[in-house]
């Protein structure tokens, strides 16, 4: 199991959310749980998604927190009358534009899930309402998921750590944005106070690619770096400055390095492709609508293709299309 470590200053959690700014289960309306069991998480805290999408990034600035209390009742009756649990599943719940922390079971109370046993009986779980094809939270909800795991540490029982979904059972959750940048937080200076966008540079990893003495790494927005005596031959910042995703047409979801190692490519969840260095161009579908985002980027000799969510295979160049898998994936 893979362990994050959240926000330490001089020797002691830091606790930069409060008590008080949890929306408490009277606040959203919470229905009664059918039964509770207290029990000491001495756990990680452990990070969940919606699983399928949310629409999040559709509402207005000051539909926010009522937008957030529907999902919680929505959620919780779906535990309940669907799934015929006693409770909203999760210990807590954090929305997308990191706004707000939400109460669910609350502290010390087992969730019902991690997906295991053992999980349900160590870890808080943090539930991060977004899901498929929503697109990167920002980064104020990775700010908030850190400092929510810091409170849970210094008000509950439990270990300064946070995991993801997957570590504790086989599934995509927490999906791979969020499970990426649980690996940021690691990176933090554990002494530092300063917020997650100020305390890295690459906001969320998406690629690793070898280049000639080294290799590169490529993140969300679309900013490569290198290492050892690789060559960096440009990014997205040589068109659109120093961006966040959110300014672009779909976040960058892959890239991978010429055979020579001399260029790379990158390419959006929106099928738009970039191409550096020796890498030759030979067209994208950023000026097409697509039905699934893009997940994935496959450079063979003459050209590429490009693999969508739902299983539909695009080739570019010299190669040839031979079929898709759509109708064979579970999204």
């Amino acid at each position: 199991m893979r362990c994050y470590v959240a926000g330490v200053a001089n020797g002691r959690r830091v606790m930069a959310l409060k008590a008080q700014d949890i929306i408490r289960r009277s606040q959203w309306g919470a229905a009664a749980p059918d039964h509770r069991s207290l029990i000491d998480l001495a756990g990680p805290s452990t990070v969940h998604w919606n699983g399928g999408g949310t629409k999040w990034a559709n509402i207005n600035t000051d539909a926010h927190l009522a937008w957030g209390m529907r999902r919680m009742r929505a959620v919780q009756g779906f535990h309940m009358n669907g799934k015929g649990w006693s409770d909203f599943a999760y210990s807590f719940a954090v929305d997308p534009w990191g706004d707000h922390v939400y109460e669910g079971r609350g502290l010390d109370v087992r969730p019902a899930s991690q997906g295991t046993t053992e999980g349900n009986e160590t870890s808080h779980s943090i539930y991060v309402m977004t899901g498929l094809g929503d697109g990167p939270v920002t980064t104020k909800c990775v700010g908030l998921i850190n400092d929510l795991a810091d409170y849970i540490a210094v008000e509950g029982t439990a270990d300064p750590m946070v995991v993801g979904h997957r570590d504790w059972k086989s599934t995509t959750c927490p999906g791979d944005f969020l499970y990426g940048m649980l690996d940021q937080l690691n990176e933090l200076d554990v002494n530092s106070n300063e917020p997650v966008a100020e305390a890295i540079h690459l906001q969320a990893p998406v690629a690793i690619f070898a280049l000639e003495g080294g290799y590169a790494m490529v993140d969300v927005n679309g900013r490569v770096e290198g290492r050892g005596d690789a060559d960096v031959y440009g990014d997205l910042r040589d068109v659109y400055g120093d961006l966040r995703w959110e300014t672009l047409n779909a976040p960058i979801v892959d890239g991978e390095g010429t055979s020579a190692g001399h260029g790379y490519y990158l390419v959006g969840a929106d099928g738009g492709v970039f191409a550096y260095g020796d890498a030759v161009y030979h067209g994208g579908l950023g000026d097409v609508v697509l039905n699934s985002p893009i997940v994935a980027l496959e450079v063979e000799e003459g050209g590429y293709f490009l693999v969508a969510a739902d299983g539909g295979v695009f080739a570019f160049g010299d190669l040839p299309f031979v079929g898709s898998f759509v109708g064979s994936v579970d999204e």
